[in-house]
């Protein structure tokens, strides 16, 4: 389908390679679009990420750690900081197209994005949880498995193995 413009939420923004990735396909597909994504971490602020842009542990800040990709940096990611239920309370968007949650690993907060991202849906709308793991992660199952109690959305679990544990996903989508 084409949108005239998408709004896409993401909690947990760590370096960014989740919101790059999906700024990329705004790009590729020509699509208006804004990803705002949410974590505590400080955008501007050196940190130890022990990763490939920033190797042997180097301090560097996200946003230099995203000079790669600065085009889609810059012009389709707002990065906001702080708790997500104090940002998303003040965000005021009017429609939640996308949801990628990562962020806190608590059931209230989960619960709480759940919840905020339900209101500012409509039929056809997605929601991505990450970590969907009983054994490593069993509050963030629980806020899951009680939002999905509501019957507002058709889901399906995915399940990958990275190596190290399985990692669980849940696709939600909006009836």
């Amino acid at each position: 389908n084409k949108f005239e413009n998408i709004n896409i939420l993401e909690t947990g923004t760590a370096r960014g390679f989740s919101a790059i990735c999906m700024a990329d396909i705004l790009k590729n597909f020509n699509i208006n679009g804004k990803i705002y994504t949410i974590d505590f971490l400080k955008h501007n602020e050196k940190i130890n990420w022990n990763c490939v842009g920033a190797p042997n542990r180097i301090e560097e800040t996200r946003y230099n750690l995203l000079q790669k990709w600065s085009d889609l940096r810059d012009n389709y990611i707002e990065f906001l900081e702080g708790d997500s239920t104090q940002i998303l309370y003040n965000l005021n968007l009017n429609r939640i197209n996308f949801a990628f949650l990562d962020g806190g690993h608590t059931y209230d907060e989960l619960y709480y994005e759940l919840n905020y991202v339900e209101k500012y849906q409509i039929s056809g709308d997605i929601i991505v949880c990450d970590d969907y793991t009983i054994e490593q992660f069993p509050e963030l199952c629980k806020a899951i498995n009680d939002f999905l109690e509501k019957n507002k959305y058709e889901y399906n679990f995915f399940y990958g193995d990275d190596g190290t544990k399985n990692r669980g996903y849940v696709y939600m989508k909006k009836i």
